[in-house]
């Protein structure tokens, strides 16, 4: 089995499931990707916004439903990206082991692009799946190495709780775009390569 990377917001019918469906239309294959939620109501359908985003900017066709995030969800992935601090926090009150492999996705995308910034990226030869190890390692030894910008909070505002979609959806595109660059490329990818990054997956 190959690594399994698990998004967590509140409710999985919005962040989450954006995330996961944009993820997966970029990496999916190798690599497995699945959704929960701290607060959700299970078999709750998708928010209409997710799931239209994620067709047209993935290709893909999903009929989501929410489903809560337990404890085995979080022991079986091999990284976890949240949407808050809080929901990071939850998920090490449930597994305080996982703390190592937690982080909230804007902070994770932040650090993946220092790290291709400054030009460390995976072995060379590696696939996919041992690219994702590596790049759980190199996130958790350099939480606090990425500098922050003027808006890097890191937290993606819940757009159904005063966020709007828009802006949330494309601040979650970004960080997508960030994450993905050490993982799809051999060599630094900045912020500058985007539209490549963005023609790779869709070709």
């Amino acid at each position: 089995m190959g690594p399994r990377v698990l998004l967590v917001c509140t409710a999985n019918i919005c962040r989450s499931p954006g995330a996961e469906g944009l993820l997966a239309g970029r990496l999916g294959g190798e690599v497995d990707f699945f959704s929960r939620g701290t607060r959700s109501v299970a078999g709750a359908g998708g928010c209409e916004y997710s799931t239209e985003w994620v067709r047209d900017h993935s290709g893909l066709v999903r009929h989501h439903t929410s489903r809560p995030l337990e404890v085995a969800d979080i022991r079986a992935s091999t990284m976890i990206l949240t949407a808050t601090q809080a929901q990071r926090g939850r998920v090490i009150e449930m597994r305080p082991s996982a703390q190592v492999r937690t982080f909230t996705l804007l902070h994770a995308a932040r650090t993946a692009q220092w790290l291709a910034s400054v030009g460390r990226t995976p072995p060379p030869g590696a696939d996919l799946a041992h690219r994702v190890l590596w790049l759980v390692e190199e996130l958790d030894a350099n939480r606090g190495a990425a500098p922050r910008g003027i808006e890097d909070d890191d937290e993606l505002a819940d757009p159904h709780r005063g966020g709007r979609h828009a802006q949330v959806f494309s601040r979650l595109q970004a960080a997508v775009d960030d994450l993905c660059a050490p993982l799809l490329f051999r060599g630094p990818v900045l912020r500058r390569d985007r539209a490549r990054l963005r023609q790779k997956a869709s070709g």
